[in-house]
């Protein structure tokens, strides 16, 4: 069963999850994979950031990493109670690794007042260790 969703600050719109997994999936497979992005879905604006702990293992982990990142399909419940999509864990070379996707205001002020629209919103995808938390 999954957890009800957290009410919205004042003037932030709910998004639509369908809608935001899907773009948080498409923004994730761009980043990391250099996927193109849906047929239909505009083109996401955003990031990537590579925490020190995980840039500290050296190259080829940080490109294992983003491929690793890029290629997550399973979202169980209790780790995405929301269903949104936009963080998660896998393993690299017997090391755990997360990702999250923040979403922010087009000039990276504050948060998205409208997290599904693409024209409010740039995303980051930050990969860390668990040790950088």
């Amino acid at each position: 069963m999954r957890n009800p969703p957290v009410p919205c600050p004042r003037g932030v719109r709910a998004p639509v999850p369908s809608v935001f997994a899907a773009q948080n999936d498409a923004f994730r497979h761009h980043v990391c994979n250099d996927a193109p992005f849906p047929a239909g879905m505009p083109i996401l604006d955003g990031g990537l950031v590579i925490s020190s702990a995980i840039r500290r293992v050296g190259l080829l982990f940080v490109l294992d990493c983003m491929k690793a990142v890029g290629e997550i399909e399973a979202f169980p419940a209790e780790a995405d109670p929301c269903g949104f999509r936009d963080r998660g864990a896998t393993c690299v070379a017997g090391r755990t690794v997360w990702f999250v996707i923040d979403h922010y205001d087009r000039e990276m002020k504050f948060g998205s007042p409208a997290h599904d629209d693409p024209a409010l919103t740039s995303r980051v995808l930050t990969i860390l260790s668990p040790s950088d938390y």
